[in-house]
């Protein structure tokens, strides 16, 4: 006998069917309350009871809209941010006038590690939970200018450590998080453990850039007399991929690994190239008559953001992988540079010098893939670093 018999039999007379009605009534409010979900089963019979519980959410602000550029920018707090472990928003790592900073995308919660004063350099590690940076350590007087220091921090503020002196801004990740790779001041390209163990030597070649591959095997770089070469991560290996008069610079692997984008000269002025991961099929994608370079991957592999003064001034741009629909995604009176996406590929962060701003020193800015809602997020005295998202787990 199913469960609706069985019910109507228990009910006997219309006063027990008024009850339980009104007893249903009150249950079937609760459950739409609770967000409890009652099953039975295929044959009448009751189910196991799967329940789902939901919040319900409560009012919030209004978001903030887009900051024109004139307004004042988020004061920091003094408390630091603890994340979330359920957190689904990146926030954004940059040096601000020395002080290496975090905020959201929204403009909210900005904090400074005011104890690391000089610090550049900021960078991920894959699973967001750790940043590596540079510190100029200031010297005694007469000494020289600073004592260059790479540092780890936890995403919470807490563990720093002291990984290595002598080290300089270029730095990056291995995809497991377990070593750091990084272009000391005296050259080379070196690599160490994140507890500050196990350091060594992978190439004697001087470099400027560094970029680990997302396979984790290879390592490649730029080196100073303007070519791209790849080390394996142990150092078994060295391969110079470029050749050409003019060579290339600043290697972004793709997020795929099988592509490189680099900054070559060999056609008179500076380009954007990419060519396969053993160095083969170099293609130019920009072929501009201006300066093209500072070139940053989608995350998902398709588009490639840049700067470019093709317009008389330095902007942001945006290209398909293969180089067409290449777009204007700022229009800026002064200087556009560093352009990094977000983790979902939906906005670009950026840095920027307006040149009638009004203000002294230079802005972090945050704006949509299609250059709307440009959002002012920190201003510097005298100089902001490279924005670097956190990755989202």
């Amino acid at each position: 006998m199913n469960m609706l018999n069985r019910f109507r039999r228990w009910l006997g007379d219309s006063r027990r069917r008024q009850v339980a009605a009104a007893g249903l009534l009150a249950v079937t409010a609760a459950v739409v309350a609770t967000g409890i979900v009652l099953a039975t089963g295929g044959d009448g019979e009751p189910a196991p009871v799967v329940v789902v519980r939901t919040s319900t959410p409560s009012p919030s602000a209004a978001r903030p809209t887009a900051t024109p550029r004139a307004t004042a920018v988020p004061t920091p707090t003094s408390v630091p941010l603890t994340p979330s472990p359920n957190a689904v928003v990146a926030r954004i790592a940059f040096n601000r006038d020395g002080i290496l900073s975090l905020i959201r995308p929204d403009g909210s919660g900005l904090i400074e590690l005011a104890e690391r004063e000089f610090a550049g350099g900021p960078h991920w590690s894959a699973d967001g939970d750790r940043m590596a940076f540079y510190h100029c350590q200031p010297k005694p007087s007469g000494m020289g200018a600073c004592s260059d220091q790479m540092y780890v921090i936890n995403v919470d503020l807490s563990g720093l450590t002291l990984l290595a002196e002598g080290a300089g801004p270029a730095l990056d990740w291995s995809p497991d998080g377990a070593r750091i790779a990084f272009i000391p001041f005296l050259g080379g390209v070196n690599v160490i453990n994140t507890d500050g163990s196990g350091g060594s030597r992978l190439a004697d070649i001087p470099g400027n850039a560094v970029d680990w591959s997302p396979d984790g095997i290879r390592i490649a770089f730029g080196s100073n007399d303007g070519h791209v070469y790849v080390v394996s991560a142990d150092g078994s290996s060295l391969s110079q991929l470029t050749d050409s008069s003019g060579g290339g610079g600043g290697p972004i692997w793709s997020p795929d690994g099988t592509r490189i984008a680099f900054e070559s000269g060999r056609d008179g002025n500076s380009e954007i190239y990419i060519m396969n991961a053993d160095g083969s099929a170099e293609m130019n994608l920009t072929n501009s008559p201006a300066r093209d370079f500072m070139a940053s991957w989608s995350p998902d592999g398709r588009r490639i953001a840049f700067i470019s003064d093709r317009d008389g001034n330095q902007e942001v741009y945006v290209m398909n992988g293969d180089g067409s629909a290449q777009t204007r995604l700022t229009n800026d009176p002064g200087s556009d540079l560093n352009p990094a996406w977000s983790p979902d590929g939906l906005q670009i962060a950026y840095r920027s010098a307006p040149g009638n701003a009004g203000k002294s020193g230079r802005f972090i800015y945050v704006m949509d893939i299609t250059g709307s809602n440009n959002k002012l997020l920190a201003e510097a005295q005298f100089n902001v670093s490279q924005p670097s998202w956190q990755p989202l787990p």
